[in-house]
């Protein structure tokens, strides 16, 4: 990990180590600056996962649990139309 987080030419990190390194992973990258998807389950607990998502936020860098079914075209068109009522 102390590779990917040092180098400079990387902004993002996908994390898809066994489920118990998630959370070690995702802060190191989160505090080396690097933007973080991170596949399921995010963290082991709640409290994992709240402060990986503490430190996401106070180093500004986009945190999301990989959930590929958010981007299907068919999942976008169903909130577009419940957005509309």
């Amino acid at each position: 990990m102390d590779k990917l987080a040092d180098n400079p030419d990387i902004d993002f990190v996908h994390i898809v180590t066994p489920n118990g390194l998630h959370a070690e992973h995702t802060i190191a990258a989160a505090n080396a600056g690097k933007h973080v998807i991170c596949e399921k389950p995010m963290g082991l607990n709640l409290a994992e996962v709240e402060t990986m998502v503490a430190v996401a936020r106070e180093r500004k860098v986009y945190l999301m649990e990989a959930l590929w079914t958010r981007f299907l075209p068919s999942t976008l068109k169903l909130k577009k139309m419940i957005d509309g009522g």
